[in-house]
Order: C-alpha cells, then sequence, then structure tokens
C-alpha cells in the first residue's frame, strides 16, 4: 500500500489496473487524421510476422573474468579452482574466460583459443593433449597416462 502526501493510499495492483486501462484507451484511440489504431495496424501487419517462442530456448547467463596463464600452461577459474589448458605458446598471458553452466571458452585478442566442456570438480584439471608442449606429449604418450591416471 502506498500512500501520497494528500492522504490517499493505493496498491501496486490498483496501479497496474490504472495502467492497463490507460494503455487499452491509447491503443484503440485513432491515429490523427487516419481511420485505424495501434491495436488495428498491430494486428493487420506486425502479428502474422511474429514467431513462436521456442519452449526449448533457453538464455545462459555467461560470466567473464580475465586470468594468467600459469607455466604449466593452464588458466584457474577461480569459481571452482579447476584448471583449464590453452595452448602452451600463451604461458604468462593475460587472457579472457567465458563461461556458463556448460562451457568455457578462452580467449586471446578476442580470437578463442581454446574451448571446454565446464567441469565442476573442485581443484580439477582438464587438458587438451593438442595444447601440451611437444615434449610433454611424447612423455604423456610413453607413460601411457590417460585422465583416470590423474
Amino acid at each position: 500500500m502506498h500512500r501520497c502526501g494528500t492522504g490517499c493510499s493505493f496498491s501496486l495492483a490498483e496501479l497496474n489496473a490504472a495502467i492497463e486501462g490507460q494503455l487499452h484507451q491509447h491503443h484503440n484511440e485513432p491515429f490523427r487524421q487516419e481511420t485505424f489504431n495501434r491495436r488495428q495496424l498491430f494486428e493487420s501487419q506486425e502479428k502474422p510476422l511474429l514467431a513462436a517462442l521456442s519452449r526449448h530456448l533457453v538464455h545462459e547467463l555467461k560470466h567473464k573474468v580475465q586470468a594468467k596463464v600459469c607455466q604449466d600452461y593452464h588458466v584457474i577459474l577461480g569459481e571452482d579452482w579447476h584448471h583449464y589448458s590453452v595452448p602452451y605458446q600463451y604461458i604468462g598471458k593475460q587472457l579472457d574466460v567465458i563461461y556458463d553452466t556448460d562451457t568455457v571458452e578462452i580467449y586471446h585478442l578476442h580470437q578463442r583459443v581454446a574451448l571446454h566442456r565446464r567441469s565442476f570438480k573442485r581443484r580439477g584439471w582438464t587438458t587438451l593433449k593438442e595444447h601440451m608442449p611437444e615434449a610433454h606429449q611424447k612423455i604423456h604418450e610413453q607413460r601411457g597416462w590417460n585422465k583416470d591416471d590423474f
């Protein structure tokens, strides 16, 4: 309930109802020097062009942070303390990390350099072999390690 300075009071529902009534009146009032109104114009020209929204359309909120690439060619997403690899050539550089609940995208100067599926494993590691320096790739192959070993 709102009280104005002159002793009147009204609720939000009453205010919304009054606004709706004024909009209805405004939309049904003919344009100057025309025989049609806003509602008729919408119904005849704009409404047929509208498409139904997909029921599966969901807008995911994305977050953006900056992260420096560590010596182990990973950036750390501080929210989960999860490590994501980037090509080793970016060691020491400041990169933009854009993420949501599904993906982690890593950019250098507006060019995407890495894409990972988001992991919520705290202090975990997500590493792509192609991000490793050649020597690391060879050691990785020699030892036969896989992600389960870590």
